[in-house]
């Protein structure tokens, strides 16, 4: 039944310190027999043709940025002394998941990395990822960047890695 007014009560959780590890997550199980999918008013099992071709990845959590009209923005605040915003998983880990996909999905033509902007990562990190990308996986990806993290280094680094697409969002508040 319903619950008068006077019986309800809102619980408000505090804010908890973000996890810095990204690793601690592992990968993604896509495992065929467990996962389902929302398709035409039904649900089915999830198959490789939902894929439609292209894997998503997300490699970091946060946005170095503090654009007014973004969520980014407000996250930032509500978390503010909670831990650090940008964080980063590992090149290793990054890999571990793409090679995972590459075994799992035959059908897989294209990877589009997710993050707000890839290339906030430090020069290294972007070196290791490419060399390793291009040898491991092997398949053309896109990825955002923004002006304030963009270098002609990296964007070097990744078109030899096979980058067919970036994506780069320039936002101003002026006419």
């Amino acid at each position: 039944g319903w619950v008068s007014e006077k019986e309800y009560q809102s619980i408000r959780n505090p804010i908890r310190n973000l996890n810095e590890n990204l690793d601690d997550y592992g990968v993604p199980d896509y495992d065929f027999d467990k996962h389902y999918i929302y398709e035409k008013g039904d649900i089915i099992k999830f198959e490789e043709r939902h894929l439609n071709g292209e894997y998503l990845i997300h490699t970091t959590r946060g946005c170095p940025h503090m654009c007014t009209y973004c969520v980014a923005a407000a996250l930032k605040r509500l978390y503010l002394g909670k831990g650090k915003i940008m964080r980063e998983r590992s090149v290793e880990n990054i890999l571990e998941e793409l090679r995972n996909m590459k075994r799992k999905f035959k059908t897989i033509k294209h990877v589009f990395i997710t993050d707000d902007t890839f290339f906030y990562r430090d020069f290294e990190d972007i070196k290791e990822f490419c060399k390793k990308y291009k040898q491991e996986i092997g398949i053309p990806f896109t990825c955002y960047v923004s002006p304030l993290t963009l270098t002609e280094e990296k964007l070097e680094l990744l078109i030899a890695a096979g980058v067919n697409t970036v994506t780069m969002g320039i936002q101003t508040g002026s006419e």
